[in-house]
């Protein structure tokens, strides 16, 4: 359709017109938490947070039926793939099934209204639902971190799906009801088998709670998004991350998308919808891998826009915590003697004591060596410890030893450690932003090096193979 429905906190329904971009009709509700179109998308039914069912005629903007649906918030609401009713589920622990009916108005129209069908009593708290697309399952999210399916006509059980570490905030069935995803508190989404109720695989997919999940239709493509401001896409086929987009200023909260799949909407605390359209532009994976390692190293020069990895955009500076350790502090104690040498003895030369400081290296190529020494697991442990004082002479530093392309990927590991742990006090650090630009195109240029490198390598192998084959099949045999 045309229009698209949305609850607010606010106390506000809002219905828009997604060609124009037009709020063409409001209204005051309940506090929304869920919302759906009734089939015909004449109406449309709002779950709120008090526990009530709020049936809206959209034409008329007005509100025909509130009605008491649970005893706490109504938290999930899913319409029957026949059309015919729908199920809510609540913080009472219940799952309610619902009809729709007719009744006359004092003015002898025809009126919508809704009855329940049946209600069923769950261990506890639902937070999410869905219905497979071929209305044969209905799957619940539970407090307990569980998932449950039951058959739907009978709510008979069928499978437990076990395996989040926190609660499941949302779920989707794919179009052929084969696979189910879930999003997580944990940050993870998995993606089950509805046969066996096996997992196929568990990703890490956002750096906050994942809110939201959305199969495309008639695909294995699925969306999801998160507290970190994300929408993300995956493949839930090759399990792989196809392209992320870096949606809004604030949570992503919900998700949805139209039934052609050429539409996705998101809704965020940052209080605003946004729509997006699928293009016919391809998408290549490792491109994509390539673009989120330049967003990182570009991390610093962006404070204004949607957040790049999650973390705190200006304020306060936040930082992983790390177990301080002997070993750690070792290293990190020679990463600063190291960088205190090269600084004494900025220049290439012959006298002995030079040589003997920098054990007859030059400056880039003994800070190079000091940096191998250290334990791959011990870097970023000994790293987060090095004072901001040493912070700027490291990047420098970095810049300056990984320009002959040496050891580039322990120079890139190193740089993006530092500008992670640093990037609010230096992004405020006005001799900080034209370093890190020239740092990273520095290393992307000894990486890009690096990686053309490896395929050339990697292409002249496959035809000494190919070679190898080749002359075996020639060889005659021996009798």
């Amino acid at each position: 359709g045309g229009g698209g429905g949305g609850g607010s906190g606010g106390g506000e329904l809002k219905v828009w017109n997604l060609q124009s971009g037009h709020c063409f009709r409001s209204l005051a509700s309940g506090y929304g938490v869920c919302c759906a179109f009734v089939p015909g998308d004449k109406y449309i039914v709002v779950g709120t947070k008090q526990g009530q069912l709020q049936l809206v005629d959209v034409a008329a903007a007005e509100m025909v039926g509130n009605f008491d649906a649970h005893e706490g918030s109504v938290w999930a609401l899913a319409m029957r793939p026949d059309g015919k009713g729908f199920v809510t589920a609540g913080a009472d622990k219940e799952v309610k099934f619902w009809e729709y009916g007719a009744e006359k108005t004092e003015s002898g129209a025809t009126q919508l209204t809704l009855s329940v069908a049946k209600a069923v009593t769950m261990e506890d708290d639902v937070l999410a639902v869905s219905f497979s697309p071929d209305g044969k399952f209905l799957a619940l999210a539970l407090l307990d971190t569980t998932v449950k399916v039951f058959q739907a006509e009978t709510m008979k059980f069928f499978l437990s799906l076990y395996g989040h570490r926190l609660p499941v905030l949302c779920l989707d069935i794919s179009t052929d009801s084969t696979l189910l995803v879930t999003g997580s508190a944990d940050k993870n989404v998995k993606v089950w088998g509805l046969d066996f109720g096996d997992c196929h695989k568990s990703m890490f997919a956002h750096q906050d709670n994942v809110m939201a999940v959305k199969f495309v239709p008639r695909t294995h493509y699925f969306f999801s998004g998160g507290k970190d401001k994300i929408i993300k896409m995956w493949d839930a086929d090759k399990f792989v991350q196809i392209t992320t987009i870096r949606a809004h200023y604030s949570e992503v909260w919900c998700m949805a998308i139209s039934k052609s799949g050429d539409l996705l909407v998101s809704g965020s605390h940052d209080r605003s919808v946004r729509v997006w359209n699928r293009t016919e532009e391809h998408v290549y994976i490792e491109e994509e891998r390539q673009k989120e390692l330049d967003l990182l190293l570009e991390a610093p020069e962006n404070t204004s826009g949607p957040a790049l990895d999650g973390g705190a955009v200006g304020g306060e500076e936040s930082a992983p915590v790390a177990k301080e350790t002997k070993e750690s502090q070792d290293a990190c104690d020679r990463i600063m003697e190291a960088l205190d040498r090269c600084a004494q003895h900025p220049d290439e030369g012959s006298s002995a004591l030079q040589n003997a400081i920098l054990l007859d290296m030059t400056p880039d190529a003994f800070f190079r060596h000091t940096l191998r020494k250290v334990r791959s697991n011990q870097l970023e442990p000994a790293l987060m410890q090095l004072p901001f004082d040493y912070v700027t002479a490291l990047l420098t530093r970095l810049e300056s030893a990984g320009k002959g392309g040496a050891d580039a990927e322990l120079m890139a590991r190193a740089a993006l450690v530092v500008v992670r742990l640093h990037h609010s006090r230096l992004s405020t650090t006005a001799s900080a932003l034209p370093l890190l630009r020239s740092l990273r195109a520095s290393t992307k240029r000894a990486l890009q090096e690096r990686c053309d490198q490896a395929g050339y390598n990697l292409a002249a192998l496959r035809a000494i193979r190919r070679r190898l084959n080749d002359d075996e099949l020639t060889i005659p045999s021996v009798p």
